[in-house]
């Protein structure tokens, strides 16, 4: 068990001071506010970060503050039809019937109107396959046994938690997706730069329901890992995924979506996501619950970004807040910050992660999936902004130079 103390103290890396910065932004509190595009240039990777406590296979509480904040809802599509049909180690069951597979076909990979993901290759534009060198074969991942029942993720696919012999300093979250589907890759860095992968697996978990793979800092049950900076251990992670996804006997061969990439954290985690973030394959940051980083990283910062912090009562909100202001005075490309009143621990522990996993997936379908409706886009930009309205919230946005 991390203890609650451990976690803040080492949380608390997040709160360096800084000094105050003012920016033309545009501050709402149940107001809106102006469209943005919604292309989003390649990007770099990223660190990230803290808090939440739980001990491997079980769930830690996360605390809250203020008022509560709205659950998520189910997701209206689901299980690809060539995925298994009985659980495995290491996932949940299938989510309830009612929901619909995306079909194949396009060139690229995109969103329907109900905000599921189509195909992300059609006939014909397939890349070319090799066959696999049985002297290339490695042992196969070794399925993490965590499940959690209370409730169906969000999103359509099941999620397998994995133990790859290719990088066994992390833990994997993988979906199980049709045959013509694509994955992006997000890189995770534990609150407290805690290098144990299941620390947040009810976030991650749900995350992942939507069609992401996420490689999660340190082993499912703890223990140590690369050493450097956090930007190290993200480089590392994708060099991986990339390298998966061209060898021909990997389960990733050309099944993953390598022009996007996010690096996200929590706390701890969200510095590790600054340290990456001039890797030019990443294309968004999310921070969660961090904050205090100096002008060069700033400037290396060449992507989207979102920052999710808790309010007064989180000790990195200021710095937090702080980075965005510095960032949109110069920046070319959207950027969201927002406070909501959990706290720095958030939710990531509650079912399905609670709202901060709302919020990111959210953020995560809009820039990885090309989600424009209310599953994506709409809950940060527009006139009807949703959680530009939500009174658990409060949003400051720029998206200056586009």
């Amino acid at each position: 068990m991390i203890s609650t103390r451990f976690v803040l103290l080492l949380g608390c890396v997040a709160c360096s001071s800084g000094t105050d910065m003012t920016t033309q932004t545009e501050s709402t509190s149940g107001a809106t506010a102006g469209a943005a595009p919604s292309t989003t240039p390649s990007s770099t990777a990223a660190v990230g970060g803290a808090g939440g406590s739980g001990t491997s296979g079980q769930k830690g509480s996360a605390g809250r503050s203020g008022a509560p904040v709205a659950t998520n809802t189910a997701m209206p599509n689901t299980a690809a039809p060539d995925g298994p049909s009985a659980p495995t180690a290491g996932s949940r069951a299938e989510p309830a019937a009612g929901q619909s597979a995306a079909g194949a076909g396009g060139s690229g990979a995109t969103m329907n109107s109900a905000g599921s993901v189509a195909a992300a290759a059609g006939s014909g534009s397939m890349e070319p396959t090799v066959a696999c060198d049985p002297a290339d074969k490695t042992p196969d991942p070794t399925p993490v046994n965590w499940s959690d029942t209370d409730t169906p993720p969000t999103g359509k696919y099941k999620v397998v938690i994995e133990s790859d012999p290719g990088i066994p300093s992390q833990t994997i979250y993988r979906p199980v997706i049709g045959s013509e589907e694509r994955m992006p890759i997000i890189v995770w860095g534990n609150g407290g730069c805690v290098k144990m992968g299941l620390v947040m697996a009810e976030f991650l978990h749900d995350v992942a329901s939507h069609g992401f793979l996420i490689i999660a800092d340190g082993p499912a049950q703890g223990g140590s890992g690369p050493g450097g900076s956090g930007g190290s251990v993200f480089k590392n992670s994708i060099d991986w995924a990339f390298a998966e996804n061209e060898r021909p006997c990997s389960q990733y061969y050309h099944k993953l979506d390598t022009s996007k990439v996010a690096a996200s954290g929590q706390s701890c985690g969200g510095l590790m996501t600054y340290e990456a973030a001039g890797d030019p394959r990443l294309t968004t940051l999310a921070i969660f619950n961090s904050g205090g980083a100096d002008s060069a990283t700033l400037n290396m910062i060449h992507t989207p970004v979102a920052w999710f912090n808790g309010g007064s009562s989180d000790i990195a909100s200021a710095n937090g807040a702080r980075d965005y202001q510095a960032l949109s005075m110069t920046a070319k490309f959207p950027l969201f910050h927002g406070n909501n009143m959990l706290g720095h621990g958030g939710t990531y522990n509650d079912d399905n992660g609670g709202e901060c996993a709302r919020v990111g997936v959210g953020w995560f379908r809009w820039q990885l999936l090309g989600d424009e409706g209310d599953t994506g886009k709409n809950m940060f930009w527009g006139p009807d902004c949703s959680l530009c309205k939500d009174s658990g919230w409060t949003v400051e946005r720029v998206n200056m130079g586009m």
